[in-house]
């Protein structure tokens, strides 16, 4: 496992904690924790920085592996599968939370779909 695939990989982990910040908690455990109260205030804020690194890892990890000869049919497989969680999970999340409408989100994933359908035609 090189160092690409490792940061993919990283990406991929991120998903979860990215969905926990959109999580509404009952108020039994609110009330446990000072931070878990914290958590669940600025869970928007969080979830966006935690978006932002895991973008950040996508360009990384394609830097990695190019600039390292890096490039394994692993690393082929993972990279595409992990942008589209990523994004799928971003765009049902700003549905569930109202942010944008859900044919934004069944529209983009339409649309990828036809892109690549027509583009394994080639």
């Amino acid at each position: 496992m090189n160092l690409a695939n490792k940061i993919t990989l990283a990406r991929m982990t991120l998903i979860p904690l990215f969905m926990l910040c959109f999580i509404p908690l009952p108020s039994w455990i609110l009330e446990s924790s000072e931070l878990i109260r914290f958590l669940d205030q600025h869970g928007l804020v969080i979830g966006v920085i935690i978006f932002a690194l895991a973008a950040g890892t996508d360009k990384l990890d394609g830097y990695v592996a190019r600039k390292y000869n890096q490039i394994t049919n692993l690393g082929k497989l993972l990279d595409p599968l992990a942008d589209k969680l990523l994004i799928s999970v971003a765009l049902i999340m700003m549905v569930q939370e109202n942010l944008i409408g859900s044919w934004i989100a069944g529209g983009r994933s339409y649309a990828v779909l036809r892109i690549e359908l027509y583009l394994s035609k080639l």
